[in-house]
């Protein structure tokens, strides 16, 4: 079982949870996939808020959260099989998936608002993953599309990613949240469909959400490969991200 660090208002928690069984294209019982055609909804917060821990409930109300929602990136290094590696295929494939966890997220109040204020965290997620594509391929670029370019880098810019989302995440909770700026919510709302916008090219889209609802590489005689490059050594690969 593999951590799913999500962020909402303050960045407090981590989750642990099992993929559930297929409810449509985007989605299964568990995760929803970031997508344009599936916005979220209060029917999507199916968590108990009953069950949160005082502590963390106490600093919800603090800040006038009116939902929380669990969410976050799950992404994965598949590579050809040796049956393909002789015939001389020899491309990697990198899916980035953008993730909302239902039973993990929920609802505090009935402030209409608030799913609203949730949906531009979970599509803060969706430009990370787009910019974390649009690095990989412009690296691949730069390097005449070699390959094996991309998981070469695939830690690196990953790492360089989380950190670009967890400063978005936080200066945006600190002007909605806490200090509760005037128009902060629109101001961020534009800021982020523009951003999305200029990565469009790069949008999550159906190979990401077959590879993650499927559990396993998508592509004949692909395998998902144990280690990628961090630094000068080989690490295990993480698919969830902290």
């Amino acid at each position: 079982m593999k951590k799913l660090g999500f962020l909402f208002a303050v960045q407090l928690l981590a989750v642990c949870s099992a993929v559930g069984q297929e409810t449509g294209p985007y989605e299964n019982t568990t995760y929803i996939v970031w997508s344009a055609d599936r916005p979220l909804s209060e029917q999507d917060f199916l968590g108990d808020s009953t069950r949160v821990a005082p502590e963390a409930m106490e600093l919800f109300r603090k800040f006038d959260l009116g939902a929380s929602a669990s969410v976050g990136i799950w992404s994965v290094v598949d590579i050809p099989d040796k049956k393909l590696i002789r015939r001389g295929e020899r491309q990697e494939h990198i899916y980035v998936v953008p993730l909302f966890e239902k039973t993990r997220s929920f609802i505090i109040n009935d402030d209409t608002l608030a799913v609203k204020l949730q949906q531009v965290v979970f599509d803060i997620y969706e430009w990370t993953s787009r910019f974390m594509r649009k690095e990989l391929q412009s690296f691949q670029d730069s390097m005449g599309g070699a390959t094996g370019s991309q998981a070469v880098v695939y830690e690196t810019i990953r790492n360089n990613c989380k950190k670009m989302r967890d400063m978005l995440v936080g200066q945006y909770s600190r002007e909605v949240y806490i200090e509760k700026q005037e128009g902060a919510y629109d101001k961020w709302r534009k800021f982020i469909d523009g951003q999305l916008e200029s990565l469009k090219e790069y949008a999550t889209g159906e190979a990401e959400w077959s590879r993650f609802l499927k559990g396993e590489p998508i592509l004949p005689d692909y395998v998902r490969v144990k280690n990628v490059i961090s630094g000068a050594q080989s690490i295990p690969q993480r698919e969830w991200w902290d």
